[in-house]
């Protein structure tokens, strides 16, 4: 059966099939699939607060909060609903980790260039001319170029190792089959 994105499922057999663990980004998905009945689920609309507390944190001192639940619960949904609430006063940087990191090796040092990286390229799109004044156009080619280089020299060490491993201590395992499934980013 395809995926019923047109419409609500009009059978519990059809129910599984109009769920999707993505979250929900634009506007037009929200148009389409958010329920604003959660709020009244949960006894509160946190991305209300959230974005009053935002919006009077504008050009004063800065907000921070911390977001967190188990998978599926809707912390990227909602935050995606936040950044469109506020559009008009910031601007949202979205990284994953988990996708832009090898969740198994990196450093807390690599978040934060991570995060260097993105808010550079974001900042950047909306307004070029004040990035290279902040920055020479050079320094977010060589934080990408060292960035890359750091995860290709852990990769590549982490597959010697492995070889190592896998030829001196397992019995007619070849090095390059146990290389293969544990290396790489």
């Amino acid at each position: 059966m395809p995926l019923l994105q047109d419409g609500p499922a009009s059978t519990l057999d059809e129910l599984y099939l109009t769920l999707s663990p993505e979250p929900l980004i634009s506007k037009e998905e929200f148009d389409r699939f958010y329920r604003s009945e959660i709020n009244k689920v949960r006894g509160e609309d946190t991305v209300v607060q959230l974005s009053r507390k935002l919006q009077r944190s504008y050009g004063a001192a800065p907000f921070k909060t911390f977001v967190m639940g188990h998978s599926g619960v809707g912390k990227s949904t909602e935050l995606s609903r936040l950044l469109l609430r506020v559009a008009d006063q910031h601007c949202g940087v979205r990284l994953s980790v988990a996708r832009e990191l090898n969740p198994a090796s990196f450093q807390i040092f690599d978040v934060l260039l991570l995060m260097i990286i993105r808010l550079a390229e974001e900042a950047n799109e909306l307004n070029p001319s004040f990035v290279g004044s902040m920055m020479p156009g050079s320094l977010l080619d060589d934080l990408e170029r060292w960035f890359g280089e750091e995860v290709v020299k852990r990769s590549e060490s982490r597959a010697a190792s492995i070889e190592a491993e896998a030829g001196a201590g397992v019995k007619g395992a070849s090095p390059g089959r146990a290389s293969w499934g544990c290396s790489g980013p």
